[in-house]
């Protein structure tokens, strides 16, 4: 394990993804309100961010809108999207998929979580209006 700075990641994968979220037509934003450093292993790091970042632009809305705000303690994405069809608790789960013929393995979320699970962050799903947020949180920080 080692220091990684989880907003300097974040940072660089949502600047790597402009030509998807323009491809997409998304409004992007990106709030930083500080530095949200954890000790992990940093590829174990770049899958976190990685599979958010995909699952956001993925189940996402043409001309919809998805933003990253990170702290010192927390990493939240939100994104619109079409309003699930199951449990949200469910959402976590393997190969759970909104629609079946999906290219996706469905594994994106349930490997976050699992990820979340090790480093004990939590991880919270919440939606409103078709606005999907999912925060995830270290609560061990200071």
């Amino acid at each position: 394990h080692e220091l990684v700075n989880i907003t300097q990641l974040a940072k660089s994968k949502f600047h790597d993804y402009q030509e998807v979220f323009e491809y997409k037509k998304l409004d992007t934003d990106f709030i930083e309100h500080g530095n949200f450093i954890v000790e992990m292993n940093p590829a174990l790091a770049d899958i976190l961010v990685t599979n958010l970042l995909n699952n956001a632009v993925r189940h996402n809305v043409v001309r919809g809108s998805l933003q990253i705000e990170i702290s010192s303690h927390q990493l939240v994405v939100s994104n619109t999207g079409e309003s699930i069809r199951f449990a949200p608790e469910k959402l976590f789960e393997r190969f759970k998929k909104q629609h079946q013929s999906s290219a996706s393995l469905g594994l994106g979320l349930a490997i976050v979580k699992k990820i979340c699970t090790y480093y004990d962050f939590e991880i919270v799903y919440d939606v409103r209006d078709n606005l999907h947020t999912i925060s995830i949180v270290n609560s061990r920080a200071d």
